[in-house]
Parts: C-alpha cells; structure tokens; sequence
C-alpha cells in the first residue's frame, strides 16, 4: 500500500481565496476513485517554497489523503483539473 498526499493550497498566487467548489471536488473524486478520503481541513497546514534570491513563499494549505495498491501515474496526470 501507498499513501498519496494531496496538498491544496487555500489561496491563489495572488491570494485571492481558492473556489470552495474545489475542495469538494476533489475530495469527490478521491473518495469515488479510491473509496474513501482522510482530509486534513480544521487547522491549515502551512506550506513553504523556496524562491530564487533566497526568498520564500507561504501558503496555508489543506491536505487529503488516500491508500493506493499501485500508483497509477496517469490517472494523477488527468485528476482533479
């Protein structure tokens, strides 16, 4: 078994406030695809990138969760646009 993280960060580069619409779908698609979903969504996490020029971007993120037999690389290409 795999676990496979899915981390989704709850503001665009910008920092407008991503569509709720979103989250349930993707948390749709994960529970239909794999049975079920663990999400992660009381106490954002916290995300840091590492930028050119030492800087950092931040980003409050929410994190779901699933168990795979196989990772099946192409269906996470085509998952969840």
């Amino acid at each position: 078994m795999h676990l496979v993280e899915v981390f989704l960060p709850l503001n665009t580069n910008d920092g407008t406030p991503q569509p709720i619409g979103l989250f349930r779908s993707v948390r749709e698609q994960l529970a239909n695809q794999f049975g079920g979903v663990t999400a992660f969504t009381r106490n954002p996490a916290k995300g840091i990138s590492l930028l050119e020029d030492n800087e950092r971007a931040e980003d409050d993120i929410i994190v779901y969760e699933v168990m795979v037999e196989a990772v099946d690389r192409h269906w996470w290409q085509s998952c969840c646009r």
